[in-house]
C-alpha cells in the first residue's frame, strides 16, 4: 500500500456493476453486484491478498453499501463476506432484502 487508507480511492463502475478500491493507480478490491427487475444483489467482494488487513475491504464495502442505498430498495446479499461485514456493522442491516 503506498500510504495510508485515506488514499484509497473507491469507484464506482456502473457500466460493468462493480466498485474498485484503488491504491494509486492499482485496482486492489472489487464489490460485484447484479441488477435484474430493479433488484440489486451483491454476489462478490474481495481485496488483493497483499492489500488484506488494512481496512480496505470495510473501506471498500461500506462506501458500496452506502452509495447502493440510495437506490433505495432492499439489497440481496450472496456474498458471505458482505454479509459478515454487514453482521459487525449492524446499521446496513435494514438495507437487506427480507425473503
Amino acid at each position: 500500500m503506498t500510504g495510508n487508507l485515506e488514499n484509497v480511492d473507491i469507484r464506482h463502475d456502473s457500466d460493468n456493476r462493480k466498485y474498485d478500491a484503488w491504491d494509486g493507480e492499482e485496482a486492489v478490491g472489487v464489490v460485484v453486484y447484479e441488477l435484474l427487475g430493479g433488484r440489486i444483489t451483491i454476489t462478490h467482494a474481495a481485496v488483493r491478498e497483499s492489500h488484506r488487513g488494512q481496512g480496505i475491504g470495510a473501506k471498500l464495502i461500506g462506501s458500496a453499501l452506502d452509495d447502493l442505498q440510495a437506490t433505495g430498495g432492499p439489497i440481496r446479499v450472496t456474498c458471505p463476506v458482505v454479509r459478515a461485514f454487514i453482521e459487525r456493522n449492524p446499521r446496513y442491516a435494514s438495507l437487506l432484502d427480507r425473503p
